[in-house]
């Protein structure tokens, strides 16, 4: 049974089975919007100017100065009236100052409240905020305001969001971020990730008729590649062996390393620990796959429980 612990928490999914995280709070702003810009567009125009600045000009450290004094006393003067939405855009500020300053700036909490954002207000809120209905309605509202140019940074950070938010089983909040994601902008990596999701939400049919419409002649062979492999991933959902089988081959077929490492892993489903070790030693120096790997190799190595509740031995080496 230990073994089996082990070796679920090493390969743990997202599953739609688990509770769905708290919704984003509809509660709006009190106060009027056009108070809020005459309040806070000069903060943000201060702030563009600084960032415009090489760090050494002689103007970047007043207007430092000015802007951690304005965050630290509206942040005081938020908790003074119980103001979330002001302690909110002040914490924004100061983050975005840190960020500036090389310092993790990824601490800002969901004010529980909704933010009509300013222009320009969203981008910063996505990229400080920690994960949450917050960082997801930022992220959404950036998209939208976002010209061709910014799509291609804003898509990475989508979809890292989104893979954390599916790591972490927040489903809602990922879909929603990959629904608008493909809605701005229909990429062959949105396509994918959306249709990722759609197969940890259970959306096994939505998934499938994306995955067929991606499917077209002139595909470069990466992302024939990334197709096949996630066409491997759903048939494993769907439970149809054969067609995963199908795909894994045409993945592999494609170069595929992440291929060889689904391959590895269904070695270890059907107790093949040598093969799944064979495998993964050579995946091991892959900078994208090793930390996979490693897991692969670890739990191929397990020696699992015997009759009598002890370790067995092991016949292999770390490598």
């Amino acid at each position: 049974m230990a073994g089996l612990l082990i070796v679920a928490a090493l390969f743990a999914r997202p599953s739609t089975t688990m509770p769905a995280p708290e919704p984003a709070r509809q509660v709006a702003e009190a106060r009027p919007r056009a108070e809020i810009e005459a309040e806070w567009r000069p903060v943000w125009r201060t702030l563009e100017r600084l960032e415009a600045l090489p760090r050494e000009a002689p103007e970047s450290g007043a207007l430092r100065t000015e802007l951690l004094q304005t965050a630290a006393r509206r942040e005081s003067a938020a908790r003074k009236r119980g103001d979330r939405a002001l302690a909110f855009r002040a914490r924004v500020l100061a983050a975005e100052l840190a960020r500036l300053d090389g310092i993790d700036s990824r601490r800002v909490r969901d004010p529980g409240l909704r933010i009509d954002f300013l222009t320009g207000e969203a981008a910063r809120a996505a990229r400080v905020v920690l994960p949450g209905p917050m960082r997801t309605a930022a992220l959404m509202r950036t998209l939208d305001e976002a010209g061709a140019d910014e799509l291609g940074p804003l898509g990475d950070l989508s979809r890292a969001a989104i893979e954390e938010d599916l790591a972490a089983l927040r489903i809602d909040l990922a879909e929603a971020l990959a629904r608008a994601w493909i809605a701005r902008c229909e990429t062959h990596e949105s396509a994918l990730c959306c249709a990722r999701v759609w197969r940890a939400a259970g959306r096994y049919a939505e998934a499938g008729e994306l995955l067929a419409r991606l499917d077209r002649p002139g595909l470069a062979p990466a992302e024939r590649a990334l197709l096949a492999l996630e066409r491997t991933r759903l048939a494993a959902a769907r439970r149809d062996p054969e067609t995963g089988l199908d795909a894994l081959g045409a993945a592999l077929t494609a170069g595929s390393r992440a291929a060889a490492l689904e391959l590895a892993r269904q070695h270890l489903d059907r107790g093949e620990s040598a093969s799944a070790l064979a495998l993964a030693r050579g995946l091991l120096e892959d900078q994208t796959q090793r930390r996979t790997a490693r897991r692969v190799w670890a739990v191929a190595l397990y020696p699992g429980i015997d009759g009598a509740g002890r370790l067995a031995p092991s016949e292999h080496r770390t490598p």
